[in-house]
């Protein structure tokens, strides 16, 4: 691909034909290297032209510490102060190399403000903002933030430890026309950064985690039961008091995600008040036509009878696997992806099995990705029906004991659409162990692998460390029968042993470990 793109220019070529620009464009944007992009923009004016936008169309900036100040390399800076380099920024990051421990709000943090501030207004094209620091966005850069016409996601990170908030502001919350998705980490309030659901009114995603637990009521101050809910897709929210039922604040049958983590409900509410949907209300007046012929020659107008409306939701993340929960499951078909992840409550969980029933009976045909972590063990009989009910099973992790392998690689065999399986509990003491176990048992896997012809499954974890990824095409390998002693070829599907974190982004049930 390099051969064509990097050649002389017009004027002074050895004589190979160029090619058009639409075909060297295409070739450009499937580049994904910074190096290669580079590379290939130093070659000519023509390809600096078609490659500056790719180069710059991520940029990250880094804030240093050094000599207990903090600094933005300037080559950074400047690099974005060039003509036309900053309109290339689609999505800009600001990261604190070095966290300092405390809120800076000095002279020093206002001036890096003010300058940052003179790079975005120049970034016209600026979709996505991510703030990555152990320190406080600056009220200048937030404002200016909200001032961006372009502008559709803000995610503003923060540990939950360190820094303490700055006091609650009681000044109007600062609008943001646009924004269609804000990501929010450790705040310490609902006003740590002077927002509200009333100033973002094109807002479908929300994502918001606390330090100090906050109400639903105090999030959604502005709806209720006298003012219409609010439309959202997405609602991730993370230890928050669910004080009044969500239907009150959001239209709860619009939603697409939900998650809801670390999460209680208030002294006078119960899960099952919280979770209910409400029923859309049908007035039967006769038939459903909506023209009825009024018996004296007339023509009554009658409006048609609207269709009972369902949830849409299609991917559940939560930490507990209660009884409300398993009536909420009940209550809705259609789930495509269901996340338990580790509780956090010490008290003693409830039976899985009501739970799992829940999902086969009334999502078995749509589910595509589930995991369990819960404390308890799936037992055999539940897993033989979770797997004979949901056939189109495409990422599992459960928590099955390893004195079960055998019957794991049955289960395995009769999910044809598996492509990921995870066994959550290995009964070793140490990741070095698994990795062993793991590693002795190559063999069988690979061999077991191949003998299924097109089986689709690539990556096997084993605990929550290593996983054993498979290669897709199967070879001859020379070996020995146990039983004979005799050398013979046997048909396999080679693979190696990689760490799960490398693998994460790549697999949904290792993403959802993520915590808001």
């Amino acid at each position: 691909m390099f051969d064509f793109l990097i050649n002389p220019e017009p004027g002074r070529s050895s004589g190979r034909p160029q090619l058009p620009l639409d075909i060297v464009s295409s070739i450009i944007s499937q580049i994904e290297a910074p190096a290669d992009l580079a590379r290939v923009s130093r070659s000519s004016r023509i390809h600096h032209f078609l490659t500056v936008p790719l180069l710059y169309r991520n940029v990250v900036l880094v804030c240093r510490q050094e000599e207990r100040k903090p600094c933005v390399t300037l080559a950074q800076m400047g690099a974005l102060l060039k003509p036309g380099i900053a309109a290339c920024v689609r999505r800009l990051e600001v990261v604190n190399k070095k966290p300092s421990g405390q809120d800076r709000r000095d002279e020093e943090h206002g001036v890096w403000a003010v300058a940052l501030v003179g790079i975005i207004s120049g970034m016209s094209m600026l979709e996505e903002f991510l703030w990555n620091s152990e320190s406080m966005m600056h009220p200048i850069l937030y404002e200016a933030l909200s001032r961006h016409p372009k502008l559709k996601g803000l995610r503003i990170i923060h540990p939950l430890s360190l820094h303490p908030p700055p006091p609650p502001s009681f000044a109007p919350p600062i609008v943001f026309r646009n924004l269609k998705s804000i990501h929010l980490t450790g705040l310490g309030s609902r006003t740590t950064y002077n927002w509200g659901m009333s100033s973002m009114p094109a807002l479908q995603i929300f994502k918001v985690s606390w330090r100090i637990s906050a109400r639903l009521s105090a999030i959604f101050p502005e709806h209720g039961p006298a003012r219409r809910p609010r439309v959202l897709k997405e609602l991730h929210i993370s230890n928050v008091v669910l004080d009044t039922p969500i239907r009150q604040c959001l239209d709860f049958r619009e939603l697409r995600k939900l998650s809801l983590l670390d999460c209680s409900v208030g002294e006078e509410s119960s899960w099952d008040e919280i979770l209910r949907a409400e029923e859309q209300k049908v007035t039967s007046t006769g038939s459903p036509a909506s023209v009825l012929s009024a018996g004296n020659g007339g023509i009554t107008r009658q409006s048609p009878i609207p269709a009972a409306r369902h949830l849409k939701l299609k991917s559940l993340r939560i930490n507990e696997v209660g009884k409300h929960w398993a009536n909420f499951l009940s209550s809705f078909a259609g789930l495509e992806e269901l996340y338990i992840l580790p509780s956090t409550n010490v008290k003693e969980e409830d039976s899985v099995e009501p739970f799992l029933d829940a999902v086969i009976n009334y999502h078995g045909s749509t589910i595509r990705n589930l995991r369990l972590s819960t404390s308890q063990p799936v037992e055999r009989r539940c897993a033989s029906k979770l797997v004979r009910s949901c056939k189109g099973l495409e990422e599992v992790s459960l928590r099955i004991p390893k004195s079960e392998w055998k019957f794991i690689e049955i289960l395995i065999l009769f999910l044809t659409r598996i492509r990921v399986f995870q066994l959550l509990t290995t009964e070793l003491s140490s990741h070095a162990e698994e990795y062993e176990e793991l590693f002795a048992r190559r063999g069988d896997s690979e061999n077991q692998v191949a003998q299924e012809g097109e089986s689709l499954l690539e990556i096997f974890g084993f605990g929550t460390k290593w996983a054993w990824v498979i290669d897709r095409t199967p070879c001859w390998v020379d070996g020995v029968d146990p039983e004979t002693g005799k050398a013979k070829r046997r048909r396999a599907k080679k693979g190696h042993i990689e760490q799960i974190s490398v693998l994460s982004g790549k697999v949904g049930v290792w993403r959802a470990e993520e915590r808001i």
